[in-house]
């Protein structure tokens, strides 16, 4: 994402956000549930927050990899 955000920017976010990435005209929903601390980005659960924080950028870690659309990447 063209944006540093932590878990707690990203959990504060309205449930179902939309965010750019740094790949032209791809963005990543961001949802959370009530009942849990959870948050998920394109159905892929975050399992490890925050591993990695700078004043740049953020490293989170996720439970698998993203799956990508072959057309959305043209």
């Amino acid at each position: 994402m063209p944006k540093r955000y932590t878990f707690m920017e990203l959990a504060f976010l309205p449930d179902v956000s939309s965010l750019k990435t740094l790949a032209p005209g791809l963005n990543v929903t961001i949802s959370k549930s009530n009942f849990s601390p959870i948050l998920v980005s394109d159905a892929v659960e975050m399992t490890a927050p925050d591993i990695f924080v700078s004043k740049t950028f953020d490293i989170h870690g996720m439970s698998r990899t993203f799956k990508l659309e072959d057309n959305k990447l043209s």
